[in-house]
């Protein structure tokens, strides 16, 4: 699975996964990107299939969606 995201500037920004309990399952990242469209390839091999969510933050900027696991 390919997210996706564009900042506007330079920035740090985190990538966490986290479960139906609101659980912190993984941080897929938590580094400074470029300004621009940039991508994060995530695998779900160690998580069972379900509903999760995902939350990419920086900051100034917090937004979490819904994601579908399926295997």
């Amino acid at each position: 699975t390919i997210i996706g995201f564009e900042i506007f500037n330079k920035s740090r920004i985190s990538l966490k996964i986290f479960n139906l309990l609101g659980e912190n399952i993984a941080e897929l990242a938590n580094r400074e990107f470029s300004a621009g469209y940039n991508k994060i390839e995530f695998t779900a091999f160690n998580i069972s299939s379900g509903i999760y969510f995902y939350e990419l933050s920086s900051d100034n900027f917090r937004d979490a969606k819904k994601m579908i696991v399926l295997k």
